[in-house]
Parts: structure tokens; C-alpha cells; sequence
């Protein structure tokens, strides 16, 4: 990411989130009390997910000890317990999990709202890679080395290519084209490692459009003009 990009990208993290959390205020407290009246438990909760990766994936295959979290915030959308006997992982279609009124936020991405909070602190970004979590990333990568390529020298965003063109859990919305699907998954992989693939592929485009600024710029206004499109039309929910 050039120099000029990385601090553009920064101004406008700060004004959006700051501009939207004040806008928001007052909905979100009226949604914290709908959650806290709808299940028990905190109407926000953090999790811990993945900072900006500045190692070599290879070189560092298997080990995240050197891997740097940050607590990301969200409205709760599960039961307060929802991961006691599943462990960490993702959310699926009809999840049993999903409290009422978090089905609705998922699907709207209100709940992701938060994350502003996380723009602010400087651990996320607007626009970038979907923040994973450390306990997912670590049961694939041994299939899949180059999953932190993801967010190699760039901040995880609330909002990217691959957040828009894929499905909430990493799946496809729409068929890939036989060749394209050949270049993304050239091997047989279990559903996870699918996943990141489709999402890396999205996330190295977007990487290269940050070496040069007026496409950085175009891009990014773009992806955040069809979010809220599809936040609304629920387009890629599960």
C-alpha cells in the first residue's frame, strides 16, 4: 500500500465512523435493549480476531504465536452460550444459535455496526478483509498456508470485495465459470479451506488496487456505495 493511499484510507476511516456512531447512537441503544429484552446476556460482546499479518505466511506455517489479535465489537446476534459445546466456528444456514432478533441483524449487518468502534482504535478498517478469528484460522491452515496472505500489510475491514461478493460464511452466491473456478480451487478442499480461497481471491485484487491511488479511490467509494445495497437487499446473507 502506497504511502499516500495508507493515509487517505486513515482520514476517511476516522470520518465515516465517527460520523456514523453518532447518527447511530440513539438506534443502537433502542436494539441493545430489543436484544437484552429478547435473551439473556450482554447486548455487546467482543471476540477475538486478527490484526493486520505483517509475517510471511510460509516462512511461519502453523505457528500464531506471533499472530496479534485485537477485540472486535459487535451486537450480540446468538444466545449468550451459543459456542459452549460447538467451539469456536461458523455460523451456518438456520443456525439454531441465532437468537430472534439476531437473525434479523445478521442478515442487515446491523450488527457489525460496533466495528465503527474498532475503525476508531485503528485495528480495522472501512474497507479491507473480512477480521477472521484465530481458532478458525488455525484449523485450516495447515491445508491452506496462505490464509494470512489475507491481511498481509493491510487492516481487516468491515466491508470488502469479498464481503460483498460471497456469502456471510465465505460460501459463493452465485456458480464460478469452470475456469475460474479451476484457478480459485485447483484441488479438493473441505469446506472451510474452500471458503478462504474464494475470499483470498477477492482480497488479492483488492490489495493490488491500493498500489495505485485513484483506483484505491474509486474502489473503495464503490464497495462502500453497494454496502448498504446489500446490507438492505440481504444479497449475499445465509
Amino acid at each position: 500500500m502506497i504511502k499516500s493511499v495508507a493515509i487517505t484510507k486513515r482520514l476517511i476511516d476516522i470520518i465515516i465512523s465517527t460520523l456514523v456512531l453518532i447518527i447511530s447512537f440513539v438506534p443502537l441503544l433502542i436494539i441493545c435493549i430489543l436484544i437484552r429484552l429478547d435473551s439473556r446476556g450482554s447486548p455487546i460482546y467482543s471476540q477475538k480476531r486478527l490484526k493486520m499479518h505483517e509475517l510471511d505466511s510460509l516462512s511461519n506455517l502453523g505457528n500464531l504465536s506471533n499472530i496479534r489479535t485485537f477485540n472486535i465489537y459487535k451486537l450480540r446476534t446468538m444466545t449468550h452460550d451459543a459456542e459452549t459445546k460447538s467451539g469456536a466456528v461458523n455460523a451456518s444456514a438456520n443456525d439454531a444459535r441465532v437468537t430472534n432478533i439476531g437473525a434479523f441483524l445478521r442478515k442487515t449487518r446491523i450488527d457489525e455496526i460496533p466495528n465503527l468502534i474498532n475503525v476508531l482504535l485503528g485495528d480495522m478498517s472501512i474497507v479491507g478483509p473480512r477480521a477472521d478469528r484465530p481458532e478458525i484460522l488455525q484449523s485450516v491452515v495447515d491445508d491452506f498456508p496462505l490464509i494470512f496472505e489475507r491481511t498481509r500489510g493491510i487492516k481487516p475491514g468491515i466491508t470488502g470485495l469479498a464481503q460483498l461478493e460471497l456469502k456471510s460464511n465465505g460460501e459463493l452466491m452465485h456458480g464460478l465459470d469452470d475456469e475460474l473456478y479451476s484457478l480459485v480451487c485447483p484441488d479438493d478442499n473441505t469446506k472451510s479451506v474452500l471458503s478462504f480461497r474464494y475470499k483470498l481471491y477477492y482480497e488479492a485484487a483488492y490489495q493490488i488496487m491500493l498500489t495505485d491511488f485513484w483506483t484505491f479511490l474509486k474502489t473503495d467509494i464503490s464497495i462502500m456505495i453497494r454496502t448498504p445495497l446489500v446490507m438492505f437487499l440481504r444479497h449475499n446473507t445465509i
